[in-house]
């Protein structure tokens, strides 16, 4: 089942927990599946763990239901002395971008919504 959110989400560097289905919504919890992320600021891998957060972003809807993914991201040490970043958080992927609430594809399908339609068409598609 986890193979398949994989492939039907878009989402290679998340690993994916059971999903929960409320509602019209469907809550699917995730992390990272890397072991170490490099600093954002020197490039240097760490794999000291800091803390953690969840970030919800939300997916294109399937059906009735709408997505939204529990990331859960962790921050790391920056083993760099020199540094001038000493805590960074780890970026899990391509598709999800820094402080993003939704995917990068859900992104890409609503500015094409808006581009082709009136603002207020838009918002009744979307």
């Amino acid at each position: 089942m986890k193979l398949y959110l994989n492939s039907l989400l878009g989402l290679p560097d998340i690993r994916f927990s059971t999903p929960i289905i409320s509602d019209e919504q469907i809550h699917i919890p995730g992390n990272s599946r890397k072991k170490h992320v490099k600093c954002s600021c020197c490039k240097k891998k760490s794999s000291s763990v800091h803390s953690f957060y969840t970030r919800k972003l939300r997916d294109l809807s399937i059906g009735e239901y709408s997505i939204i993914i529990h990331l859960t991201a962790r921050k790391f040490y920056c083993k760099n002395k020199k540094c001038k970043r000493k805590i960074f958080a780890e970026q899990p992927g391509k598709e999800v971008k820094a402080y993003a609430r939704m995917t990068q594809k859900t992104k890409q399908k609503l500015e094409k919504i808006l581009i082709e339609t009136s603002a207020n068409k838009g918002a009744l598609i979307s």
